[in-house]
């Protein structure tokens, strides 16, 4: 387990096996045995577990694939898919990660796991559980991204990764109308202060965050076929070209298009002019029982 700049040894014991759909191979859930292992531990694996296949089948449909079985950079992989969810003590203040030193020989990068595997942290209460569902979207997408951006030779910018990302939650149903009480409120943040924030500056804080799942989501409802990005991150352009390949026109008009989305906040029809089904400035009540009122421009 690597959370930069320190290396841990996570023990840990596979509590779930989780037929990949499509016959791939499966999906194996670890928990970190620091962990307790009891009713309320085999209930999140439980929960995680179960709605794994629906993330599995989304992002592959929108995004693409992750590597295949056989010769990857320098390791040979098997079909499966490796998911650790570890003690919070070792993530870092980190939800969950995809690092692709993983799909490395441990002779290059000492602390490779040599699989195809990503990260959550363990929560155990109702919105940990329901952000850890959505970083199962999130972390997928990056690993799926770093494979079709590593087929066509070029390395995806920072900001669209990670739009992408924000739009795989949106998809698999983790989005901020339904469960993602963290980014609605961070959401806010960006709000509060947006016309200083950059879209391609990518700063890793939680106003970038919200800003490019903004971005991500309404780019992809907007310019993708049927919802799908794949011809982009097929393509050999990356960042502001990638953009611009996907929407057919300028980056600067497709930001000004996005501005107006934010502005106009047609959330009914959605389109060139809003995200439909995401009121920015509605208010959205979560099954735990908290609520976040955006405060959209």
């Amino acid at each position: 387990l690597e959370t930069s700049p320190n290396y841990y040894l996570a023990t840990s014991t596979c509590r779930a096996i989780v037929p990949l759909p499509g016959g791939a191979g499966n999906a194996y859930l670890y928990l970190d045995d620091t962990v307790t292992w009891n009713t309320t531990a085999s209930g999140v694996i439980d929960q995680l577990a179960s709605a794994w296949p629906q993330i599995y089948t989304a992002v592959r449909n929108n995004f693409g694939t992750e590597p295949p079985a056989g010769l990857f950079n320098d390791i040979t992989l098997s079909g499966d898919i490796w998911i650790l969810v570890a003690h919070n003590g070792k993530m870092g203040g980190t939800g969950g990660f995809f690092w692709s030193g993983d799909l490395r020989a441990s002779s290059t990068y000492a602390a490779s796991n040599e699989r195809k595997i990503f990260y959550l942290t363990y929560y155990d209460n109702s919105s940990g559980i329901a952000y850890s569902k959505g970083t199962l979207a999130h972390e997928f997408q990056h690993m799926v991204n770093h494979r079709e951006r590593k087929a066509a030779g070029v390395a995806e910018k920072s900001w669209l990764n990670e739009a992408m990302s924000g739009y795989a939650e949106h998809l698999c149903g983790y989005g901020i109308p339904t469960t993602n009480s963290t980014r609605a409120s961070s959401a806010n943040t960006y709000f509060s202060a947006m016309n200083q924030n950059s879209l391609v500056h990518w700063r890793g804080d939680s106003a970038d965050y919200a800003q490019v799942y903004l971005f991500g989501t309404w780019l992809g409802k907007r310019y993708g076929s049927a919802g799908s990005v794949q011809s982009m991150l097929q393509s050999a352009s990356v960042g502001t070209a990638a953009v611009s390949l996907l929407a057919g026109k300028p980056f600067g008009t497709v930001l000004s298009e996005f501005a107006l989305a934010l502005y106009l906040n047609d959330h009914v029809n959605g389109g060139t002019y809003g995200i439909q089904g995401l009121n920015l400035r509605g208010t959205y009540t979560y099954p735990w029982g908290s609520s976040v009122t955006l405060s959209g421009p």
